[in-house]
């Protein structure tokens, strides 16, 4: 015999071939552990799922010798049936599920397989490139075929045939193929008019061809549409670029001739212009001629033209035509302004902030300091500074207070020149105070202007509110401050919209200044129901739903305040329990709060804004308290108590056996207890329960029928629970008690209740025999019926006796027996499924009646069970999950320990789940389904539950469900949350990018448009997908130096739509940089640290490009410390804690050329920090047990003000408060008197021994956290009393969990590590455990169960994503009892629900064919979803047999990645807050050579070329586009056509700019383990390496692991690190040993390395070893030249004995050994137990010993202290 639930589950090895044709017929062969199948009888096997089952029998069952039932291996073989659903023709994946029986041992295994299509008929065209040609031209055809064979071998083009214009030809190439699509080039010579193609596979012939119609249309001469620069002088050659039309894409590498002609004297000249480059612009997102533009890069001679300037022709010959275009050469004699910098300036920064002249042309004697003037109009200005170098002249004015806004003409003269220009002073946008208000007017704004001219009457100042005018009521102006602020004070109209974004602006004559102004319906609150009795129940329970109209969108309970008279509903009893969203509207369902006295209270909810200007919103409704007429809820019956404070305990009576409801034994044996309703306040003793005053209550069964009042069990002005017995024997029989309850017993109010009581002769006795009175509500089932001190017989039974299950009677009744216990019947239970049958949470208890002769004899209790049924199936508000409720507690289908395929539980609607969908259960009554990638479902679609998923009740004597329910949508319907990333200004050449990245897990509706620019607007509202693209010169922005306010709003799949969110760009009429914040926004906590990253852009325009100088300043928001904005780089960081909560901050970044200042470029962020809720949190755990003989301490001094950390317990205060549950009625905690107990408001509290008496249930004590003006927050703990004495012990989180209030804890993930902390009040013995049970071992816990330090080493497997555990710790001590703590620990869910796709940069359609280092791949990972935000995104990619290589995470799911060439497999992952990932998502991309089309093979010229983009990305300060491309490079040297020399060269240049990347950027963990994941790539193979790249990696990584960001860094990164050291030595030692080789390291460099290794090596074991515990497992690291092991342990337990570890591989691979001495405890750490990191490591080279004989390697061995201290001493 064996336990079924001791065998592990099934598991599956392999299966081979995991797909094959649709048609069927391939034998598939399963390699499967603990499947325990024999033979092929054993075995069940179904392929599909739903309605699309089919059953296939095994063909073969082997196992491996030694198989039991236990323990096996083995295989099983069978041939696939045909497609199940019968769609041939798609490639599609279908659930095989296998399985065996074996009575209680049900085991089975379930894996994916893949049917391949069925090729019928003629091939399908997907997608065609270009869709027109220019006639008579050798042309290009990038096809997409589908219903098309797999081609397997690429090289293969004549399986792929075409026929056009009379001849037939094979592919001139294969790009992919797949079972779903084939990726093919054509080329072919077009003609004079449009035909078809006809496109075929080979075998299938030409008559099985697909007819593809070409459009060929006639020659249009090129164009050209713009020039740059657009201003050109004589006297200098330059580069100018022209954008040109109608050029076709084949032009590209034809050639093209350009000659310049002189149009004035001398006529005769002619030049030839150099041509430097021709690319197509829009090539990915034009199919058309008509539309292709093309940019010319030219070196025109300018320094040949005249001096004084000439028109010219530019001539342009090409195969496609020839066409010519003007232009003119300024004068080069006279100075000029070039530009100025900044370009324009805001009034408010006259006189403070100089601008930057620059002059060209200008001789050396012009405007020295001395005698240089400026004048703005008519104002003299402040010559600040006058420098002169190369012919470039900057001058430094500071413009003067007297000038205004607008244009303003500028001179700047000496006494022989002057340079005069036009200047323009803007006026800043208006501020609001408050921003928004309702929009029927009425509401008081303060509306700050800057620049306002002096104001005579406040009737001269208008104030438009999108058409509507007013006048302010005050005006108060201040013109002479630096700011030139003026306050208006206004009252806004009415508005013509409900509510929205109103544009406004503040004219006065010419004057003007912009404002939005947001406007909003006025709140309203309604509530339902409105009324409750006073202890708080309503209708629907204590539920209330607060219906709020045109309220803000209400996230979670910290986001409003609510009160119901003076009691705060925020925490608690009385707080918000759910929230549903609807458009504007607001549904809140809160419990509603006790009341104090009978009558109206105002309940008002307030939302709380994270933002400071926004105006208040407020609604307010009544609600009634009323006395209910007095009711007796319940009477129940036992005959043995269960307790002895109460005789019910948890519902039953003695030993469990459920009380018998409206009875009582007419002997008055047992006791009944009541529950009632609206009946006064009894007063009782706490302590034993008696009556104060016997006259109080009484109770009568008729007139002269008394009962006994035995226990008052519980009492307040709402709720009595009492328990009665009969004073006196009465009659068998129905009989109507009453209660009375008279207060004052001589007066004449009293209040009563009546209730129906059926007396019975309790000596005649019926019961289960087994004692189970219960069975599945589908009956069917029989019981065996005791029945005593009653004589029957046989015939008596078949005759006379009849069976009634509350209405229903037996299918049969049958007499089995009679001996001295009494008569034993059997019964066939029927359905219970009458009319009035029903069940509540899963059970209807009935009354199992036994009639004789019509009269009752004797009845119990019968406990039906039902199926479990869903009660809802609601879509999450993220669309990424189904949280499925059923009616009742279940058995989770056995599933409590592993999360399943859904397609074991889920019948109907699994194949709408998507890929992976995974369920697992949260409670015994919720499931959460995990979609998976390319879900389908949505509302209204039907989900139910496989019948053979054997899903019951939890006791499992209900029926096997098949519940059917159709999903609705979330009951909060969040709308989506939309950011707009790309660059706020850009320059005439400039293309422009804006990607909108949006919070939902479905597809989404865009909706572009721009509200002021009709031109832009037309063309944007045409756009429809994710990304807003112009190509460059951006035509449709009309205008130069105008800012653009672009417009977007989404709808999701739910039809909920996201607010209308605004853009600005501005188009400068100069060149410049662009900067680009990644991502454009921030919302964070003030306990985060802030990490801003900018990527900076070159101009496209042909100007110098040199270092940029980046320069950070605030410009909005609570001052932050000049000391954390000096950065001088693109990258900035902000400690945590430095920023304040719930307020929002602008930080400026300008990138000036240092060449020219003139240049810049500026882009605000706006970080926005969350206003954190108060946390309130009881230490020790989330239940614990104490003793009545001692006092019970709680500690809440771990409570705090997250948002104000440099004080965060300043201003708390602590309300304690005590519930207790008796009868299923929650109440105050009383004492022996009946007093409600009251404690201090103290941080910490002791309650006194015997406060409370001993209960089966638990006190819940509750603090209540409050600080003026914030909401308040709770953490509850459950105390269980006991009466024996027991040690007081408690749990506290360490790492790897965060707390999740109320002492409960969260998993980051289901692998984390997860240290907790045991604590006593004595020394005690401890013991862990966890519930449900998983295997506490040395893999899941490193330091056993009976320490005080825990480990829970989380894995997959072992712990369930979404799971709840209970951790318990169990402490003992002599002569005590066993005291505990628990907590619940609920597993951290990963993100989920979202999509993954890679196509190259800017293709319309997503293509996945693109070059290296020419083109880039934009990632794109959007809809995942998860509660823990914000969500970080990770892309990677990996080359056949090459190594992963990551970039470092943002916060920005769009990316745009250079990639190698080959087959590439592109990666993702997505994390949440907390660090939970997703699993690691992949697609595959062909990436050609960037050496040509489509070459293989990269040449090194081009690697070399490539490298200056590394060059610019060090100017630009990019350290991740730096790290991103040196990684492509160097993959690329695998392959390409390179020298060994050329190829260590390449690396030496590509390791010194990593470790110039990583010196000049502001680093985190994330950024240097970028780095060091190129680093290894580039070191993968020491052959490549030189003594330059030896040294730039040692000190790389020595920069890296020595600094104090890295104790957050990675194992894989630290290994990374390793890895890196590890492979120079084994360069150096190969180089030692190779004498044709002139590689050493000069003497010094080879001390520095040495160094480099020996610190970088110990560093980054110690950060290994950083969150390690004492007596953890040693940890090993190997690696070809090096070997390392370390552990964090006592010093005792190595002393006196032999230490060994390895030597590497390529010295000899043998040990070598230590031995502590004993006396190093002493004379060291000066005795005692130290705990050190000891570090052994051992390389196979010394690189500052070169030109020795090595005859063993360097070994070492070094004991690092923990902490510092009084003992930390490192021993070496």
């Amino acid at each position: 015999c064996f336990d079924p639930n001791a065998v592990a589950d099934a598991s599956i090895i392999s299966v081979f071939p995991s797909q094959g044709t649709a048609l069927g017929g391939t034998l598939v062969t399963v390699e499967v552990v603990n499947l325990p199948a024999f033979s092929t009888g054993d075995i069940s096997i179904v392929v599909g799922s739903g309605g699309y089952d089919q059953a296939v029998e095994a063909i073969a069952v082997t196992q491996n010798s030694g198989a039991t039932f236990t323990g096996s291996t083995g295989r099983i073989t069978f041939n696939t049936p045909p497609v199940p659903d019968g769609v041939y023709q798609v490639v599609s994946e279908h659930p095989i599920r296998m399985g065996v029986v074996w009575g209680a041992l049900q085991k089975s295994v379930t894996f994916s397989y893949r049917y391949t299509p069925l090729i019928i008929g003629s091939p399908v065209v997907l997608s065609a490139q270009p869709d027109s040609f220019l006639a008579f031209t050798e042309s290009e055809l990038l096809v997409r075929l589908a219903n098309f064979p797999r081609i397997p071998d690429l090289t293969d083009v004549a399986t792929i045939q075409a026929s056009f214009n009379g001849k037939t030809f094979p592919c001139s190439e294969i790009l992919s193929s797949s079972f779903d699509s084939t990726l093919a080039v054509f080329v072919f010579n077009t003609s004079q008019s449009s035909q078809s193609m006809s496109i075929y596979f080979e075998s299938a012939g030409i008559e099985n061809a697909v007819a593809l119609d070409l459009t060929v249309v006639a020659s249009s001469l090129p164009q050209i549409v713009s020039m740059f620069p657009v201003a050109v002088r004589a006297g200098a050659s330059l580069e100018m670029t022209f954008t040109i039309r109608y050029l076709p894409l084949s032009a590209v590498g034809t050639g093209i001739s350009v000659r310049l002609e002189l149009l004035s004297q001398p006529a005769n000249l002619t030049l030839d212009v150099p041509v430097l480059g021709l690319s197509v612009l829009n090539a990915f997102t034009c199919n058309r001629i008509d539309c292709l533009v093309s940019s010319l890069l030219l070196q025109v001679p300018g320094d040949l033209i005249p001096l004084g300037g000439a028109d010219v022709m530019l001539a342009f010959q090409s195969k496609y035509g020839n066409f010519s275009y003007n232009m003119t050469f300024g004068s080069s004699f006279l100075p000029e302004v070039e530009g100025v910098s900044p370009s324009s300036l805001p009034v408010t920064e006259i006189g403070i902030v100089p601008i930057d002249v620059v002059i060209t042309r200008a001789p050396p004697e012009l405007c020295v300091i001395t005698t240089c003037n400026a004048t703005f109009d008519s104002y003299s200005a402040l010559v600040v500074n006058s420098n002169f170098a190369n012919g470039v002249l900057v001058v430094s004015v500071l413009p003067p207070q007297e000038v205004s806004f607008g244009l303003s003409k500028v001179h700047i003269s000496d006494p022989s020149t002057t340079v005069s220009f036009t200047y323009q002073f803007t006026v800043p946008d208006a501020l609001l105070s408050p921003i928004d208000g309702p929009c029927l007017g009425g509401s008081t704004l303060i509306v700050t202007v800057f620049g306002l001219p002096p104001v005579v009457s406040r009737t001269d100042v208008s104030i438009d509110f999108n058409g509507r005018v007013v006048h302010p009521l005050r005006v108060v102006q201040n013109i002479t401050n630096s700011s030139r602020e003026s306050e208006l004070v206004v009252v806004p109209p009415r508005q013509a919209i409900s509510q929205g974004l109103v544009l406004g602006s503040v004219l006065f004559g010419s004057y003007s200044s912009s404002f939005d102004f947001h406007c909003f319906a006025e709140s309203t609150l309604s509530l339902s129901p409105s009324r409750a009795v006073l202890d708080g129940s309503t209708a629907n329970g204590f539920a209330a739903q607060l219906y709020l109209t045109s309220f803000p969108a209400v996230r979670s309970q910290q986001d409003v305040e609510i009160t119901f008279g003076d009691v705060s509903c925020s925490s608690g009893l009385c707080g918000v329990t759910s929230i549903q969203i609807a458009g504007n509207d607001v549904i809140l369902q809160v419990n509603a709060p006790a009341g104090k006295v009978a009558g109206d209270v105002l309940v008002t909810v307030r939302y709380i804004s994270t933002a400071s200007d926004t105006a208040p919103r407020i609604a307010t409704a009544v609600f009634t308290y009323f006395r209910p007429a007095p009711l007796v809820l319940s009477a129940m019956w036992c005959r043995d108590c269960a307790g002895t404070s109460t005789c019910l305990v948890n519902g039953a009576c003695k030993e469990g056996v459920p009380p018998l409801s409206n009875a009582m034994a007419s002997s008055g044996v047992g006791t009944l207890t009541l529950v009632c309703q609206g009946l006064p306040q009894i007063p009782y003793a706490r302590g034993n329960g008696k009556l104060v005053d016997s006259r109080n209550v009484v109770v009568t069964f008729g007139v002269s029928t008394f009962a006994v009042v035995k226990r008052v069990v519980f009492s307040d002005q709402a709720n009595s629970i009492l328990e009665i017995g009969l004073a006196e024997p009465v009659a068998v029989g129905e009989r109507t008690g009453l209660i009375t309850v008279k207060l004052d017993p001589a007066s004449p109010v009293s209040s009563s209740a009546s209730f129906l009581t059926n007396f019975f002769n309790a000596d005649v006795t019926l019961v289960c025999n087994g004692g189970n009175c219960a069975g599945p509500s589908a009956g069917g089932n029989t019981i065996s019926l005791l029945l005593g001190n009653y004589d029957l017989t046989a015939s008596a039974v078949s005759e006379s006796l009849s069976v009634t299950f509350g209405q229903q009677p037996t299918l049969s009744t049958r007499f089995v027996g009679s001996d001295s216990t009494g008569v034993t019947i059997e019964v066939l239970v029927a359905p219970y499924d009458c009319d009035a049958c029903g069940t509540v949470e899963g059970s209807a208890t009935v009354d199992l009646t036994l009639r004789y002769n019509g009269k009752t004899v004797a009845f119990t209790a019968y406990t039906f069970w039902s199926a479990p049924v869903f009660t809802s199936a609601r879509l999450d508000a993220s669309g990424t999950q189904i949280v499925a409720i059923f009616d009742q507690p279940t058995n989770r289908a056995e599933m409590q320990i592993s999360v399943r395929d859904c397609g074991f539980l889920i019948g109907v609607g699994w194949e709408k789940l998507g890929d992976f969908a995974r369920c697992a259960w949260t409670s015994d009554q919720q499931l959460v389904i995990s979609l998976g990638q390319h879900a389908s479902i949505t509302l209204g679609d039907a989900i139910a539950i496989r019948g053979s998923a054997d899903l019951t009740s939890i006791n499992r004597l209900s029926a096997n469900s098949t519940t059917t329910i159709v999903v609705t949508g979330p009951s909060v319907a969040i709308p989506p949350t939309v950011q707009i990333t790309g660059p706020i200004s850009i320059d005439l050449c400039a293309s422009l990018t804006l990607r909108a990245t949006v919070s939902s897990s479905r597809p989404v509706t865009y909706f572009w448009g721009c509200i002021n620019d009709q031109t832009l607007h037309n063309f944007a509202s045409s756009q429809d997908g994710a990304t807003l693209s112009l190509v460059a010169g951006t035509a449709q922005m009309t205008r130069t130096d105008f800012t653009y306010r672009i417009s977007l709003r989404v709808e999701d799949f739910l039809g909920t739509s996201s607010d209308e969110i605004l853009y600005s760009v501005t188009k400068k009429s100069g060149t410049s940089p662009q900067l680009i914040f990644n991502p454009a926004s921030v919302v964070q906590t003030p306990d985060q640290a802030l990490f801003v990253r900018a990527e900076a852009l070159f101009s496209s325009c042909p100007v110098t490009r040199s270092a940029l100088q980046f320069s950070w300043s605030q410009v909005g928001g609570p001052p932050i410390k000049q000391a954390h904005l000096q950065g001088s780089s693109s990258q900035l960081q902000i400690p945590k804690n430095t920023l304040l909560g719930g307020v929002t901050y602008h930080i400026m970044l300008r990138a000036t050329m240092q060449h020219d200042k003139s240049k810049y470029s500026e882009n605000t962020i706006v970080v926005t920090t969350l206003s954190l809720p108060l946390v309130a949190e009881i230490a020790g755990g989330s239940s614990i047990r104490a003793s009545t003989q001692s006092p019970l301490n709680l500690d809440a001094s771990g409570s705090y003000d997250p948002n104000e950390l440099a004080s965060p317990h300043a201003g708390l205060t602590f309300l304690w408060s005590c519930s207790f549950v008796e009868l299923g009625l929650r109440g105050p905690c009383r004492d022996e008197n009946g007093t409600t107990i009251a404690f201090n408001s103290t941080r910490s509290l002791v309650i006194a021994s015997n406060t409370f008496a001993p209960a089966s249930e638990a006190y819940a004590i509750t603090v209540s956290v409050s600080k003026p003006g914030r909401a308040s927050a709770s953490s509850t703990v459950q105390v269980f009393i006991v009466a024996a004495p027991v040690p007081a012990v408690s749990i506290s989180l360490g790492q790897g969990a965060v707390s999740a209030g109320s002492g409960n804890a969260k998993a980051n993930g289901v692998t984390s590590r997860m240290v907790f902390t045991a604590g006593a009040d004595r020394v005690v013995t401890y013991s862990w455990s966890v519930v449900p049970s998983i295997k506490l071992n040395a893999g899941t816990a490193p330091l056993g169960t009976s320490g005080s330090s825990f480990v829970l080493q989380g894995a997959v497997g072992t712990l369930v994503q979404g799971g709840s555990y209970t951790l318990v710790l169990e402490a003992t001590a002599p002569g005590m009892g066993v005291g505990q703590a628990s907590l619940v620990l609920q597993v951290n869910t990963p993100p989920a629900g979202g999509s993954f796709a890679v196509c190259v940069t800017g293709s319309v359609v997503c293509a996945t064919v693109g070059r290296s280092l020419v083109d880039t791949f934009t990632y794109i990972a959007n809809g995942w979803s998860d509660e823990d935000t914000p969500l970080s995104y990770q892309f990677g990619y990996v080359v056949a047999g090459g190594r992963e290589q990551w970039s470092a995470p943002s916060q920005q799911p769009v990316r745009d990645l250079d990639l190698p060439s080959g087959q590439i497999t592109v990666l993702a992952i997505v994390l949440d807050s907390l660090g939970a990932s997703s699993s690691v998502l992949s697609d595959q991309v062909m990436v050609t050579s960037g050496s040509g089309r489509r070459l293989l093979q990269t040449s090194s010229a081009v690697l070399f070329s490539s490298f200056t983009k590394v060059e610019d990305a060090l100017l630009l300060s990019r350290t991740d586009l730096v790290n991103q491309i040196s990684g492509v490079i160097a993959s690329e040297t695998r392959t390409a056509s390179i020298s060994r020399g050329e190829c260590r060269l390449l690396k030496a240049d590509l390791m010194s700019a990593i470790k110039k990347g990583s010196d000049i950027s502001v680093k985190t963990a994330s950024s240097v383990c970028e780095s060091l994941g190129v680093a290894i790539i580039i070191a993968d193979n020491p052959e490549d390496l030189n003594p330059d790249s030896t040294s730039s990696s040692g000190g790389l990584v020595r920069s890296i692991v020595t600094q104090s960001y890295t104790t957050s860094l990675s194992e894989t990164c630290i290994t990374h690190a390793l890895e890196v050291l590890s492979k120079a030595v084994e360069f150096l030692d190969t180089a030692a040993g190779d004498d044709s080789q002139n590689f050493t390291l000069a003497s010094d460099a080879s001390v520095v390395f040495m160094r480099d290794l020996e610190l970088g090596v110990q560093e980054a074991i110690q950060l290994r070893l950083i969150s390690a515990l004492a007596g953890e497992p040693l940890q090993e690291v190997s690696f070809a030249a090096s070997e390392l092991a370390f552990a964090r342990s006592r010093l005792d337990l190595w002393v006196d004995r032999d230490v060994s570890f390895n030597i590497p591989a390529r010295f000899n691979g043998s040990q070598a050994t230590f031995m502590l001495p004993p006396s190093i405890i002493d004379d060291v750490y000066g005795g005692g137990v130290p705990e050190v990191d000891i570090q052994m490591q051992s390389h196979s080279f010394a690189p500052a010993s070169y030109g020795l004989k090595f005859v063993s390697p360097l070994v070492g061995l070094s004991l690092l202290p923990i902490s510092a201290g009084a003992n930390s001493v490192a021993v070496h």
